[in-house]
């Protein structure tokens, strides 16, 4: 190699004697887009009756180095590129395309570097709907959780009301009555309960009634609400006063 080098380099210095011009085609290492650079040799200066760059005087050392063949060596500088990220180096997207082998590497560079940065208003606005949307995700669930409750305080309600109603079936037609005069609407056709057992009536007339007839403090079935809903007995049925 270096016997054949020096030989160049005399055939050069003897047969390059007219001026030549070489364009020489690289690929910058920073953008990846090729650079052509114009090297001018045994070109005559009439100013000053010299040639510039006279290839065929002076003397040349010849230098052999070892590198592989220019497909080989890019094929390793892309597997190590890669092995690189695979070992969590962050090696950059635009340094993997050059190394690689695509023939439009360049063209695919300079798109690259034409797409706009991601603007930090739009991602500031997509963070403010996802909270909100968050937020009444929460507010609806909380909403739902109160429903609940309010249904299980109405059902234990109704549940009281029913146990006085089952025990005094006369007192029906009074409170009925009595809802209408505060306003009341029905809401249901007759019958409002289920027939008592057999005897159940001349049962219910042993029971002692509240004697409360004011109607501004009714017996209300509510009454027992807030005491617990283990509670074993109808709180809607209120003893005597004065007992």
């Amino acid at each position: 190699r270096h016997l054949l080098a020096g030989r160049i380099t005399k055939l050069i210095q003897r047969y390059y004697d007219s001026h030549r011009i070489f364009r020489i085609t690289e690929t910058d290492p920073m953008t990846g887009k090729p650079t052509e650079e114009v090297l001018e040799i045994n070109k005559f200066d009439p100013e000053t009756g010299n040639y510039i760059n006279d290839v065929t005087v002076g003397e040349y050392d010849v230098v052999i180095s070892e590198q592989p063949m220019q497909v080989t060596f890019e094929n390793s500088q892309f597997q190590q590129a890669l092995e690189m990220r695979k070992a969590g180096i962050l090696i950059p997207d635009a340094t993997v395309i050059r190394y690689s082998g695509l023939t439009d590497k360049h063209e695919i560079l300079g798109n690259m570097q034409g797409q706009s940065a991601p603007d930090p208003r739009a991602e500031a606005e997509a963070a403010l709907k996802a909270a909100q949307a968050e937020k009444v995700k929460a507010e609806m669930e909380l909403v739902h959780t109160e429903t609940i409750a309010k249904r299980g305080e109405t059902l234990y309600s109704t549940m009281q009301s029913a146990q006085v109603v089952a025990g005094n079936t006369q007192i029906t037609a009074a409170a009925d009555q009595l809802l209408g005069t505060i306003g009341f609407e029905d809401q249901d056709a007759a019958p409002y309960v289920e027939a008592p057992p057999a005897g159940a009536a001349v049962e219910a007339l042993g029971i002692d009634l509240p004697k409360n007839t004011d109607p501004m403090t009714p017996a209300s079935p509510a009454r027992g609400l807030m005491d617990g809903i283990e509670t074993p007995e109808a709180d809607g049925m209120q003893p005597e006063i004065g007992q």
